[in-house]
């Protein structure tokens, strides 16, 4: 009996010990979060995005993003601001939306390395995080932080533009002075000229005739080393539209984008959300 009551002495010690250790690091991570590990509010711009891991950056669609407005916020349980939206700029793209977004972050500050984290994330140029501003759940990728990432240079550029095989009711769609405006009411895109052609088709012929197989002592036509003639002519359904705009873009290094995450050269694709139709044409000549 004396073994038994001298053994579970002995484990009622060891758990107080242990939870005394517990509780004494417990103290010590409390004090140093208080004393050295400082929350603030830092300056994060994104691009949000749906969620859907098999798109990458995929842009959420519109009834995420309608309701994302300046002065949307996420609080924490003590009703302290998380998430404080600064800007928003959003343009249509069918169903969905492009959405560029800059807000205060309460993140949290290695005093060591100087490194953030937001909700125990790592807070990193190209980082995907979670923001809920007015409820609303976003996946929002990280392009640039206060502090770390340089200023974005605004300018306008004029580019040429060719959209190619298109019928002619999106044709009639797009007009001179026409505009892209962001929810904002800032105008990124304007219409500055329009030509609009035929479209041309390319048919393939046979380059040998009947007769010059009969003169050559054949009745059919072998199916090798052929001779074919590639003629070009008009498709009177289609059109090619040629215009020349003026763009408003973003710089930073060396790339230039539009609207955010488009980049701005030549061969690129730009999308155009015009007031009759969006359009996607490509970037001919940019000055």
């Amino acid at each position: 009996m004396k073994i038994k009551r001298h053994t579970k002495n002995k484990q009622q010690r060891s758990g107080i010990i242990f939870l005394t250790l517990i509780f004494i690091v417990l103290i010590i991570g409390v004090f140093i979060k208080t004393v050295f590990v400082k929350d603030e509010y830092i300056m994060v711009e994104f691009l949000v995005s749906g969620g859907e891991w098999w798109w990458d950056t995929a842009h959420p669609p519109y009834w995420l993003g309608d309701p994302i407005v300046p002065g949307a916020a996420e609080y924490t349980i003590q009703g302290k601001k998380l998430v404080d939206v600064i800007d928003v700029e959003k343009f249509n793209e069918g169903n969905r939306k492009t959405i560029y977004m800059k807000a205060k972050l309460l993140a949290t500050k290695n005093p060591w390395t100087d490194k953030y984290r937001f909700k125990q994330t790592p807070l990193e140029i190209g980082a995907t995080i979670l923001v809920a501003p007015n409820h609303i759940q976003l996946y929002a990728n990280v392009i640039g932080i206060e502090g770390v990432t340089k200023k974005r240079e605004i300018q306008k550029r004029t580019v040429k533009l060719a959209l190619y095989n298109v019928y002619p009711w999106m044709a009639d769609a797009i007009s001179v002075g026409d505009q892209m405006v962001s929810s904002s009411g800032e105008v990124f895109a304007t219409i500055l000229n329009k030509q609009v052609l035929y479209a041309e088709k390319t048919i393939i012929e046979d380059g040998l005739s009947k007769d010059a197989y009969s003169l050559l002592g054949v009745s059919n036509k072998p199916t090798y080393q052929q001779t074919y003639l590639y003629i070009n002519k008009a498709d009177y359904f289609k059109r090619d539209i040629i215009m020349t705009a003026e763009i408003e873009t973003t710089k930073t290094s060396n790339s230039e984008f539009f609207a955010y995450y488009l980049p701005v050269k030549v061969g690129d694709v730009l999308i155009l959300n015009l007031p009759k139709t969006i359009i996607t044409p490509f970037i001919t000549d940019i000055q």
